[in-house]
């Protein structure tokens, strides 16, 4: 049996300094139909209650379930600890193309795409 590369799972890992960013970045995922259970917001200071029915949230990242190097996640989590979040979208390659369309026409140049294979990484830094 082969792997089919649609159905291997992608992560894409965002990084934004305050909730208000990863609340319009959420909002941008709507209006453009994105299915809102693939994507998961990580921070130490999250809302009582999740502002978006079906994202899931936590205060825990668990980097060696998307296959992230040791190093790249304790960056993340030294973003954590500093208050910023992490956007983690989840899915297929088709659905990931969608995904990293969506996050270029809200202006988020900064990301990196994380499979058992390979890391892709678009930054404008």
């Amino acid at each position: 049996m082969t792997i089919n590369e649609f159905d291997i799972t992608r992560h894409t890992v965002i990084q934004l300094p305050y909730f208000s960013n990863v609340e319009t970045l959420l909002e941008d995922f709507i209006i453009h139909s994105f299915p809102l259970y693939k994507i998961s917001i990580i921070g130490e200071k999250m809302p009582q209650s999740p502002p978006f029915t079906g994202v899931a949230i936590s205060d825990r990242f668990n980097a060696k379930a998307m296959s992230i190097p040791e190093e790249q996640a304790q960056k993340y989590r030294d973003r954590i600890q500093a208050g910023e979040y992490l956007v983690i979208i989840s899915a297929s390659d088709g659905e990931m193309n969608q995904a990293i369309s969506i996050l270029e026409i809200s202006g988020i140049h900064d990301w990196q795409v994380y499979d058992q294979t390979q890391i892709l990484t678009n930054s404008s830094f």
